[in-house]
């Protein structure tokens, strides 16, 4: 899921990227070091402008580079469709009732639904291709296959007893 710049700091995938931005414009996924274990993602949210939180960096209390939330951290190493996940739980644990947060947990929750969908349309593709691929070799296998001890259809007589 990622590469890395040429100061060695790792950057998300473009595909990733694309992916967060879909659910909302104002998502990022940041690489910050966490002391001894290397890098970790921080899915972060931008502050929109009539953020009342902005009159800080006019005050000049933060700068502007800092004017985002923490939503979730994600490991390095996730693939690319887990990452929509830790957002979302990251997203809950901010609480509902902020209509941004209800609106980014409604896309998430639709891109979820679809998203088996697809693997699961995927799926059956590949299988029918398959199918098609070896079904011709499969029915003249099962043609020439001998009988594997089945029993005739007419019963045997049993012994006479003397």
């Amino acid at each position: 899921m990622q590469f890395e710049n040429e100061r060695g700091i790792p950057m998300a995938s473009p595909a990733v990227l694309a992916r967060l931005r879909d659910l909302d414009p104002a998502i990022e996924l940041r690489a910050y070091r966490t002391g001894a274990v290397g890098y970790q993602w921080a899915a972060t949210w931008q502050w929109p402008e009539n953020d009342p939180r902005r009159a800080r960096i006019q005050a000049g209390e933060l700068p502007p580079s800092q004017a985002f939330d923490i939503i979730a951290w994600v490991p390095l190493d996730v693939s690319q469709d887990e990452v929509p996940s830790y957002v979302e739980r990251g997203l809950v644990g901010l609480g509902s009732g902020l209509a941004h947060v209800e609106k980014m947990l409604a896309r998430i929750k639709a891109e979820n639904q679809k998203a088996p969908a697809e693997r699961w349309a995927k799926v059956e593709d590949r299988a029918m291709e398959m199918f098609e691929t070896m079904a011709p070799k499969a029915s003249s296998d099962v043609i020439r296959m001998p009988s594997a001890g089945v029993p005739d259809a007419t019963p045997k007589k049993g012994r006479k007893r003397a």
